[in-house]
């Protein structure tokens, strides 16, 4: 894959993590109700808007920023380990406790996350 396309790759996995956090941020019920979740009190809507809103948020400005950056190959790695964190969840609880689609589906889109993120930090780290 040409750099060029690369990073066009990795901008739309910026805005489409960010845009993932301002809908937590904003309207979390909504997002919530999306995924199949009840936001039920206010610790909810907290954890909400905190791993899916902010999380998302810093994560889709981190890949941006990296792209930006001289050392952003290095940047594109660690994100890639968060990615592999959020996909190994994924996985223990759809061994623990059932492949549900939602699961699997999002497993898929981690994986494919963690690897667009760390193939990149190791093609930009090559031509750096």
């Amino acid at each position: 894959m040409s750099l060029s396309i690369l990073r066009i790759v990795l901008v739309l996995f910026a805005l489409l993590n960010a845009v993932i956090g301002l809908a937590a941020l904003t309207v979390p019920r909504r997002l919530a109700g999306a995924i199949g979740y009840e936001l039920t009190d206010t610790a909810a809507f907290g954890e909400m808007r905190a791993v899916y809103g902010g999380l998302f948020l810093a994560l889709g400005v981190a890949v941006a920023l990296a792209l930006q950056r001289h050392d952003g190959a290095g940047w594109l790695m660690a994100l890639g380990v968060l990615y592999v964190g959020l996909a190994s969840g994924r996985l223990i609880s759809a061994l623990l406790d059932g492949p549900v689609r939602y699961t699997l589906i999002t497993l898929l889109v981690e994986v494919g996350g963690a690897a667009l993120l760390i193939y990149s930090s190791l093609r930009l780290e090559d031509v750096g």
